[in-house]
């Protein structure tokens, strides 16, 4: 359930000019909850990553140290991050709890108020339900609009994207960014504030997490590979579709160029009714109810592309 049926992620290119590279990862929470939700000192955390054509990394973020904890991480909790600029900014999806003061606390007694709750909430989440006094988003930038909003700005997207704006000053070759998202059910520091405190059950306890096994799980991942600059793409590698696969027939068809959808069909060639809009950021296709496979015919710039799309 965790790697197969929680969490989208798709990467996508914004822009390339001659000093930065843009990318964007659109998270899309599958679980039906909060991700990560529970206990609250689960969280999880993505791990960005820019190699150049040679291997080497242009550019990281995310990354664990020995200890298990990501590389950078600010006292006391990392923000939430809209655009990320810099290695030492990390996204990070948690419930950080404050104490009556607005203290940091992990411990549940002292929890008054959320200081920081970036979860990501599930598909139909508003701030406008009657219940949303008790399941507050906060530390959540008004300047993030794509936080739980689609292309239309309409809440209840149970999505979020995080822009990385990543500097390559003097680099025209190939790049390959890789994003991974990993859930982590205990960080490192949750436990200070108990092992502050003395007694034979908390040194127990000490001693069995010492003991375990610490990795966190590698939930969903997405890569993608840009060719050195001045080099066109190939028109099919140019269109994205997300998510593929949809599970409310709702998907995505991103393109770098002016992009016409001009027929939907199913397996047998037969063409399907679909509801067809254009946005800002592509255009938007809702499948028809039945699941199966779909073969979007699109064209771009004078070529005919066909991709296929998953409804299930």
């Amino acid at each position: 359930m965790l790697t197969e049926r929680t969490l989208d992620a798709q990467l996508t290119l914004a822009d390339r000019t001659a000093d930065t590279i843009y990318y964007d990862l659109r998270l899309e929470n599958r679980a039906g909850h909060r991700f990560p939700s529970g206990y609250p000192s689960r969280r999880a955390f993505v791990e960005f990553v820019v190699l150049s054509a040679a291997g080497d990394t242009v550019f990281k973020s995310g990354r664990l140290d020995g200890d298990y904890e990501v590389e950078a991480h600010d006292a006391g909790y990392e923000p939430h991050y809209d655009v990320i600029t810099a290695g030492d900014q990390v996204q990070i999806y948690e419930l950080v709890m404050g104490d009556v003061n607005g203290d940091v606390t992990t411990v549940l007694e002292r929890a008054k108020d959320p200081l920081k709750d970036n979860r990501l909430v599930p598909v139909g989440f508003t701030t406008a339900h009657p219940s949303y006094d008790t399941t507050l988003v906060a530390g959540v930038p008004a300047s993030d609009i794509d936080f739980n909003r689609n292309t239309l700005g309409e809440e209840g997207s149970g999505s979020d994207i995080v822009h990385y704006h990543v500097p390559i000053t003097g680099m025209s070759d190939g790049l390959r960014a890789y994003a991974r998202i990993y859930y982590q059910p205990l960080p490192p520091g949750w436990n200070a504030e108990l092992f502050s405190a003395s007694h034979s059950d908390i040194q127990f306890f000490e001693g069995l997490l010492q003991a375990s096994d610490k990795s966190p799980t590698l939930v969903t991942e997405d890569s993608l590979a840009v060719g050195p600059a001045g080099i066109a793409e190939a028109t099919a590698d140019r269109i994205t579709l997300f998510p593929n696969p949809t599970t409310d027939g709702w998907i995505l068809v991103a393109c770098d160029a002016r992009l016409t959808v001009m027929a939907i069909e199913d397996v047998r060639g037969a063409r399907v009714p679909a509801r067809i809009e254009r946005t800002m950021q592509g255009v938007r296709v809702q499948l028809p109810e039945a699941m199966g496979l779909y073969v979007l015919r699109m064209r771009v710039e004078g070529a005919e592309v066909v991709k296929r799309v998953l409804r299930r």
